[in-house]
């Protein structure tokens, strides 16, 4: 099944397989309908933190069972997968396909793809060790959650989170 799900005009395709980034908010929901909702890439039914900040102390997650989206405070851990974006005239992908880099296809638009990794990065990481400031600037929508990643990982002080976690991934 193909959710038409629209993309940010941030949507920046990085060349290689060492671009993981920690999905947005509607990258995640994209992942579960399109991943778990289909019982492919092992993704348990449990809460992953996205890179969408919602204040200060809290940011957005997904729970994986239910499909809700709320908000818990950052030093709490959760899971976390990755993800990433490419393009692809040829091959072209489906929908739960395995991509270039092992994950499986969650989203396309044309030739562009959202890869998730093909296993957790953790089961228990908080979403960063900077609790109290807020990031500013986070999005939710699909193709933000690179530039998402990218700034809490730029934050003055930051030595490890969700997004850290997954932008060290290589595959």
């Amino acid at each position: 099944m193909f959710y038409d799900l629209t993309y940010s005009s941030n949507f920046h395709i990085i060349e290689g397989n060492n671009n993981w980034f920690l999905p947005s908010k509607d990258e995640l929901n994209a992942m579960r309908l399109e991943l778990y909702d289909y019982g492919v890439g092992d993704i348990v039914n449990s809460n992953y933190w996205t890179s969408s900040e919602i204040v200060a102390g809290t940011s957005w997650y997904q729970t994986m069972g239910t499909g809700a989206q709320n908000g818990d405070y950052k030093y709490n851990p959760l899971y976390v997968r990755a993800c990433r974006a490419f393009t692809s005239v040829s091959p072209s992908y489906n929908l739960r396909d395995i991509g270039p880099s092992g994950g499986y296809i969650f989203w396309k638009s044309g030739n562009d793809y959202l890869e998730a990794a093909p296993i957790d990065q953790s089961a228990n990481q908080t979403w960063s060790n900077i609790t109290a400031v807020a990031v500013t600037g986070t999005l939710t929508a699909i193709g933000t959650g690179q530039a998402n990643t990218t700034a809490i990982i730029g934050q003055a002080g930051h030595t490890a989170s969700a997004a850290k976690l997954c932008d060290d991934l290589t595959t």
